[in-house]
């Protein structure tokens, strides 16, 4: 219980200071990967391929500076052993704990915008729905006018739902959001993902007057809801056949569609590359790789090959330890030395 709460007050104290992220070129596991034939600890690289994505593996250079151990310079990819380091750290750790370090831009004082954004958004969809009333009356002439507005506003309706998103997971300001992930975006390691549940929202919908009075026949010209197959269109014109939309038609006579979405109940928590190594480091982890000879097959035999790949790995958190195969990089397949 004591690393617990040695842990938990760093944390702690981690977020009173409100330290900015200082980026580094460590990994998250620097220091806590040791080899299984040896047990030296493993050394960091860091490399980009041919599409200019950095990427990191860890070797013992014990064939070097320890021959007589007769071990190899093996080689393993940070993103074939961090899964499993993760995995296991949110078994040990609630998400409580885990949340206390999670990263948040630094505060900069400056007022949130999520509250106007609403306003507006809501301002917003007053317009649109004015709109689409008056085009449902307006003259043939007029039409085109109408439409080329809606399109317009829907797609400043979706930049400011997008905005606000972002707001809602993040908590922050867009512009000093936008800044301060420019900043650590490449020195954040993910540890639980967002949590999504299905919902719905209810969206203006515009119908041609043969599908608008389909519409009403089948609700018998008074307001409620139906399934009904509608011709869809692209942005030019083009037919692209039929789709069964769930369609409501209000007192007021406005249509709108009812959608089938998923939206974020519970944000990521990332966590600054040196935070979470420190959080490993203060709970007692220590991850162990075996390898094994690569098995090639030679005029017709099967044989072991010079190459070694990772084999397995133990993870000690403390007195417990746990042993996980490892699942091979893609990467593997278009390297030139498996190490």
């Amino acid at each position: 219980m004591d690393t617990w709460r040695s842990a938990v007050k760093k944390l702690g104290i981690n977020r009173e200071e409100g330290r900015k992220v200082q980026p580094s070129k460590a990994s998250p596991l620097s220091g806590l990967v040791f080899c299984g034939h040896c047990g030296k600890s493993l050394g960091k690289h860091s490399k980009s391929d041919s599409s200019g994505k950095r990427y990191i593996y860890f070797t013992c250079a014990s064939d070097k500076e320890r021959p007589d151990l007769k071990c190899r310079q093996w080689r393993v990819y940070e993103e074939e052993i961090l899964p499993n380091v993760i995995e296991r750290l949110v078994e040990e750790v609630d998400r409580a704990i885990l949340e206390q370090s999670n990263a948040k831009r630094p505060e900069e004082g400056e007022p949130s915008q999520l509250a106007s954004l609403n306003v507006k958004l809501a301002t917003l969809n007053e317009k649109l729905k004015r709109e689409y009333e008056q085009l449902l009356s307006a003259p043939v002439h007029r039409k085109a006018a109408y439409e080329e507005i809606l399109t317009r506003w829907e797609a400043e309706k979706a930049q400011l739902e997008c905005q606000i998103q972002n707001l809602t997971i993040t908590d922050g300001d867009v512009t000093s959001f936008a800044k301060w992930w420019d900043t650590v975006s490449g020195h954040l390691v993910t540890v639980l993902e967002i949590e999504w549940q299905p919902a719905r929202r209810r969206v203006p919908c515009l119908l041609n007057g043969r599908d608008l009075r389909r519409l009403k026949r089948a609700l018998g010209g008074k307001p409620g809801t139906c399934t009904l197959e509608i011709a869809m269109f692209d942005p030019d014109g083009n037919d692209m056949g039929r789709e069964a939309l769930r369609l409501e038609l209000d007192h007021e006579g406005q249509v709108w569609e009812h959608q089938e979405v998923d939206e974020p109940v519970k944000p990521a928590v990332m966590i600054e590359a040196s935070r979470f190594r420190n959080l490993l480091r203060t709970l007692g982890f220590k991850v162990t790789v075996w390898w094994k000879p690569r098995m090639v097959t030679k005029r017709g035999k099967v044989q072991e090959s010079s190459r070694y790949l990772p084999d397995y790995t133990e993870i000690e958190v403390g007195s417990r330890k746990t042993v996980v195969a490892v699942k091979s990089s893609p990467r593997r397949n278009r390297s030139k030395q498996e190490g």
